[in-house]
């Protein structure tokens, strides 16, 4: 499988919020912790995220979020570490005993951007609306 195929499968493992108008996937905490290890083992940093909750069919903002960026001193590789840390502790951290917390999370999309990416999600998108 490819770069772009492998981070595709990730994100498509999630519900579309693209008919929402928001371009991404939403994940439970279990897929969102599977989503930041595969994101780990291809060295793509998570930049942040978000946390929604769904009422009434609709996802709705919770205006809980994180974001992490690079050091100055900072390798790329440790970057990625400490993103990938902060994410999975954040999602950790977040009170779901009903488990209606959905994460939204956001990589380096410089590093998944490629035409093929773009093409493959686009592709996506439109079955998961079907």
């Amino acid at each position: 499988m490819t770069f772009d195929k492998d981070v595709i499968k990730l994100l498509s493992a999630g519900t579309s919020l693209h008919e929402y108008g928001i371009c991404n996937w939403a994940f439970n905490r279990r897929d969102a912790i599977v989503v930041l290890d595969g994101f780990k083992k291809l060295k793509i940093p998570v930049l942040g995220g978000d946390v929604y909750k769904f009422e009434n069919g609709n996802p709705v903002s919770t205006y809980e979020n994180w974001y992490c960026e690079q050091f100055e001193d900072e390798s790329h590789e440790e970057f990625i570490s400490r993103s990938i840390l902060i994410a999975t502790e954040f999602i950790n951290r977040i009170d779901s005993k009903d488990n209606s917390s959905f994460f939204v999370i956001v990589p380096d999309r410089a590093l998944i951007d490629t035409d093929e990416a773009l093409v493959e999600l686009k592709r996506h998108w439109q079955v998961q609306k079907h």
